[in-house]
């Protein structure tokens, strides 16, 4: 038998409320783990992005000083979260989500093609891999270069503008940060 002494579990900012209570019941007990009994004692649920700021923490060796306070935007594939924080001690007024990420990105890009080949066209994944790899991508015939789905993604710049502008209103000026810390699978 395996004993876990506390698990750490992380959750979207803005599903924290909701879903905390059953995450911490849920992977508190005993579970059959391929073949193994593990037993979980302690499970402590966190903001996503808290993680980020013990990392950071790490990797600069240092510690964390619960005197100063750090913004963590995490921009992901379907959300994007932030948590301002003093020391690793979320300020939830300060911190929240959105449901923008990287996919809200490539749908108004699907949009804008569906627009000038005259179909609709929704594989998000396609453009995602065309704009990463730098290579071009065919649509109904079509070509799109590089440059025209940077050009896209330009035109599609309002949705991050608009992620940016929520952040500001709940964070504010940011006057009394130490340190912003960007991450995300996005």
């Amino acid at each position: 038998a395996t004993q876990i002494e506390v698990l750490v579990m992380g959750l979207p900012v803005n599903t924290m409320k909701k879903h905390k209570n059953f995450v911490l019941n849920e992977f508190r007990g005993e579970f059959d783990v391929c073949g193994k009994k593990v037993t979980v004692k302690n499970v402590f649920v966190i903001p996503q992005p808290i993680g980020a700021i013990l990392h950071y923490g790490e990797s600069i060796n240092t510690q964390i000083s619960a005197d100063d306070t750090y913004l963590v935007n995490d921009f992901g594939y379907g959300t994007s979260d932030w948590v301002t924080a003093k020391g690793s001690k979320t300020i939830e007024s300060r911190s929240d989500g959105e449901t923008i990420g990287v996919s809200t990105i490539l749908k108004s890009v699907a949009s804008l093609i569906s627009r000038d080949v005259g179909r609709k066209f929704s594989e998000i994944e396609r453009i995602d891999d065309a704009i990463i790899e730098k290579k071009h991508l065919q649509v109904f015939g079509n070509v799109f270069t590089p440059e025209n789905l940077q050009a896209y993604v330009k035109s599609s710049q309002y949705i991050a503008d608009e992620c940016a502008n929520k952040i500001y209103e709940n964070v504010g000026n940011g006057n009394d940060l130490k340190t912003i810390i960007n991450v995300g699978g996005g």
